[in-house]
């Protein structure tokens, strides 16, 4: 019981201390005293955490800071002033790896600190380095973007059709005695794609429950849950999918067939 308050606790501080290092940074030569024990503790909150998975992630979602698929609504009110920044400047997931040194943590709160406004600064500039992989938002005349906000509506489509397909699967089940598994195995397919992709936006959507169809949305979100659990622990490939097609079918033999 005690193990979520600690998580979020460290999601919270790794949130603090990198906002307080954009800021620091704004404000101090990089030898300050100040700076280095800032920068010292988010050290240790990666230190922490990466213990538990090779890479952490902040995304943002809408208006909300995002950790590891974790939405800190609480924390991202008092964060206004970084997810403008971010946003303006089309950052949106910051990843940090396992093996990530304080001087790439400095690099990184350094480069952030220089963005600008919507048309300044470095706009285009690769803010990534070896442990710490900064993903943006491309410009183009289209108006096209990659990433969460982009992803977003395909993933969101791939989702309907993954739930409508569940919904199929409990049809020929009753049916016909047994699921139509060459169908399931293709909509795990496509969410363990996703899955790797582009987890935080497909977490995002397992959060938004319809309830005219609750069974067919829980099956693909214990799907989806399963396998990004999988994912945290290294799990990848055909034993993804196999994960991901018995949390599918955790709850078919509550069909009642002829």
């Amino acid at each position: 019981m005690n193990e979520q308050p600690s998580r979020i606790a460290l999601y919270e501080d790794l949130l603090r201390r990198t906002a307080s290092g954009v800021r620091n940074a704004q404000l101090y030569a990089t030898d300050h005293p100040l700076v280095a024990r800032n920068m010292a503790g988010l050290m240790a909150v990666l230190t922490t955490l990466h213990q538990q998975q090779p890479s952490i992630a902040i995304g943002i979602v809408g208006s909300d800071l995002v950790v590891a698929d974790t939405p800190m609504h609480k924390i991202s009110a008092t964060m206004t002033e970084l997810i403008r920044k971010l946003k303006d400047n089309k950052v949106e997931r910051i990843a940090f790896e396992r093996g990530v040194t304080q001087d790439e943590l400095v690099a990184l709160v350094q480069n952030l600190s220089r963005l600008g406004g919507r048309a300044g600064g470095d706009g285009d500039k690769d803010l990534s380095t070896a442990h710490v992989r900064v993903g943006r938002l491309k410009s183009s005349d289209d108006n096209k973007q990659d990433g969460i906000a982009s992803d977003i509506a395909a993933i969101r489509q791939m989702y309907s059709s993954a739930v409508a397909s569940a919904e199929r699967l409990v049809e020929s089940a009753e049916a016909d005695g047994m699921p139509d598994t060459p169908a399931a195995l293709q909509t795990v397919e496509g969410l363990a794609d996703a899955v790797t992709q582009n987890r935080t936006a497909l977490m995002a959507l397992t959060a938004m429950r319809s309830y005219d169809n609750y069974t067919f949305t829980h099956m693909v979100n214990v799907s989806i849950l399963t396998m990004a659990q999988a994912r945290a622990l290294g799990i990848d490939g055909k034993l993804l999918r196999e994960f991901g097609l018995s949390a599918l079918m955790h709850d078919i033999g509550k069909v009642r067939t002829p």
